[in-house]
């Protein structure tokens, strides 16, 4: 059970730092929107939606 209970920590952890990591990519976004830089911006909305995918389905079997 000890080790179930850490693999849950571990689970909530990367769902966290997904969401810290898609908040600083929406940044950046916004920034390279703001540039004109329209290649840069379209490869990390890409990227954004990956994590929203994964975050998802980590936040499904969390609550399961």
């Amino acid at each position: 059970q000890v080790h179930l209970k850490n693999a849950w920590a571990m689970v909530t952890a990367i769902q966290e730092g997904n969401e810290t990591i898609i908040a600083n990519l929406e940044a950046i976004v916004r920034a390279a929107d703001q540039a004109g830089d329209m290649g840069s911006s379209d490869m990390f909305v890409k990227y954004i939606s990956e994590l929203e995918k994964q975050n998802w389905m980590l936040c499904a079997m969390l609550n399961q």
